[in-house]
């Protein structure tokens, strides 16, 4: 009974075990174990459904964090390629240029949240809650 457990647990969750000793074997000086080696069929199965579920969100995750880094890039890209530039004394950019790039660095702050929110359960479920406190209060 030991060794079909143990065979059980084989399919489950192993590639490969050795079963337990049975009381029988206990009795001689030998040790014997059985090698249980699960069926081809049934793992790729399983393993093919978690490839996919792996990959979908993998592709989910590089999406959002495409979204996240590019808009990064748009707003905070100009302002610091001006702030080189007036370092290497080479550009002497208006007030109101510095200030338009200065605030469009900070419109990525407004952004993120936004797009968390938009993308992520956790983030949707947490901001809701926030706002919901916000119009109690």
């Amino acid at each position: 009974m030991g060794s079909q457990n143990s065979v059980d647990r084989c399919r489950v969750s192993h590639t490969f075990c050795v079963s337990d000793l049975s009381n029988s074997d206990l009795t001689t000086d030998k040790l014997n174990a059985t090698i249980r080696m699960p069926s081809f069929e049934t793992d790729l199965d399983g393993q093919d459904e978690k490839n996919q579920i792996c990959t979908s969100r993998e592709r989910k995750a590089a999406k959002i964090l495409g979204l996240i880094l590019g808009a990064f890039i748009v707003c905070w890209l100009p302002f610091f390629l001006k702030e080189v530039l007036v370092g290497l004394q080479v550009l002497q950019p208006s007030q109101f240029t510095s200030d338009f790039l200065t605030w469009l660095g900070y419109i990525n702050s407004l952004i993120n949240p936004l797009l968390y929110t938009s993308f992520n359960d956790d983030f949707k479920l947490a901001f809701k809650k926030i706002l919901k406190r916000k119009e109690h209060a």
